[in-house]
């Protein structure tokens, strides 16, 4: 697979020898995850580590976890592709799925599961806050599309005990948002599929059959040396078995 120059993902987990950052950990174990490659239990290890070091360091979304200093500078993209630009929803995207990776990697150590739990409490204090602030918002979303997929992403994988109820509701609330294209209207489509392919609700199933016609259309053209091309043409084939 091949990424731009600038972009942080590191082309192995943690090692002694390496430099990794917060965001190529993050990338690296859910492509681990995705395409069903096994961790050795040292870089795993490593790896958790690593997250659960940047608690509450400075530029962390809520006390959550943050991306260390040399990474700033650099493009980050979600784990399907999609730019997270540099800015709050940059930050909150990267603390929802540095929890998320750390309940992958599995246990390893008292220090990681506290941390974990400590993470998953400061974002849900702060779910909480925004909404005093903006009542307005739509049960099971969160500020920003972006935001909100990677909210459901972090539930669907045991995190935010409090948020997952929401989820059918946030369902509800991305229908509403259907466009004539089998995408959704300001959300990022493959990002949206992969947390669709891990809720288990008629709901999302639903979204995925919405979206079946635009994903056999975009896997017949998706150049196969295009950057992100191996996960998005295997999420593709997914959500077109899946409906």
């Amino acid at each position: 697979m091949r990424v731009s120059a600038n972009y942080c993902a590191m082309s192995t987990l943690p090692d002694s020898a390496s430099n990794p950052t917060l965001a190529g950990t993050i990338d690296q174990v859910a492509e681990a995850s995705f395409l069903g490659r096994k961790i050795p239990a040292g870089r795993r290890r490593a790896a958790a580590r690593l997250i659960a070091g940047r608690l509450g360091l400075p530029g962390g979304y809520a006390g959550a976890f943050a991306e260390i200093t040399a990474e700033l500078p650099r493009t980050v993209r979600v784990f399907t592709g999609e730019n997270l630009g540099r800015n709050a929803r940059r930050r909150h995207v990267l603390a929802e799925e540095a929890c998320r990776s750390l309940r992958l990697l599995g246990r390893t150590t008292a220090h990681v599961s506290i941390a974990l739990k400590t993470a998953d409490d400061r974002l849900l204090a702060q779910i909480a806050h925004v909404r005093e602030r903006h009542p307005d918002t739509p049960r099971g979303t969160f500020c920003c599309p972006f935001c909100t997929v990677s909210v459901w992403r972090n539930a669907t994988a045991g995190g935010l005990r409090t948020f997952t109820p929401e989820l059918a509701a946030g369902l509800r609330q991305l229908r509403s948002r259907r466009d004539t294209a089998g995408g959704w209207r300001t959300y990022p489509f493959f990002y949206t599929l992969s947390a669709l392919l891990e809720i288990d609700l008629p709901a999302a199933r639903a979204e995925l059959r919405h979206a079946a016609p635009r994903c056999a259309r975009l896997l017949r053209k998706l150049r196969a040396q295009a950057p992100y091309a191996e996960r998005r043409r295997e999420l593709l084939r997914r959500v077109l078995a899946a409906v």
